[in-house]
């Protein structure tokens, strides 16, 4: 079950909660801190994510919860995302291979049958997504820390943030 650590950024009144999930670790993944050193590694916002979970324990807003989600979910969400165009461009690939051998289309009308049965499954598999997904929304599971402890935390610049005007020299990050 894929767990993640995120902080609470907001409360919804249907019983859920924004949560922000930042970055594990700074820096690259699997580079020598040597590398490291020589590229920013400052914390972006692209580097984080903010999802929607159901909020059952509770958790204020700059809590540190941890998240988690139902592996099934995710191995359905993939099948669907995956299986649907895969077995649509099939589909259009045997319906191609039909029209041109027995009505002799020509290979260029095959190809477009083709992709657009490609595309009809990408239309399709999205919209299955969308129900599918929103079956099984991620949960927090428990308050790791409350926002009180989370804001202490924070104090000693334990995520590197870039300073306007400043490049990575002025950031505190762990590998400066």
């Amino acid at each position: 079950m894929p767990r993640y650590e995120g902080t609470i950024a907001g409360l919804n009144p249907n019983g859920r909660a924004k949560v922000i999930i930042g970055p594990g670790r700074m820096g690259v993944p699997n580079v020598s801190p040597g590398v490291n050193r020589r590229v920013c590694h400052c914390a972006t916002e692209g580097s984080t994510v903010t999802i929607e979970a159901v909020n059952g324990v509770g958790a204020e807003v700059g809590d540190l919860v941890s998240v988690n989600r139902d592996a099934s979910a995710l191995a359905k969400n993939a099948a669907v995302l995956l299986g649907i165009p895969a077995a649509a461009v099939m589909t259009g690939l045997v319906l191609a291979g039909v029209l041109m051998d027995v009505f002799s289309f020509q290979v260029a009308y095959g190809a477009v049958v083709a992709a657009g049965c490609f595309l009809i499954g990408i239309v399709v598999g999205v919209l299955c997504f969308k129900r599918v997904s929103s079956e099984t929304p991620p949960v927090i599971d428990h308050i790791l820390k409350k926002r009180l402890d989370s804001a202490l935390e924070q104090g000693h610049n334990r995520f590197p943030m870039q300073r306007d005007g400043q490049g990575c020299d002025g950031c505190c990050g762990p590998f400066s």
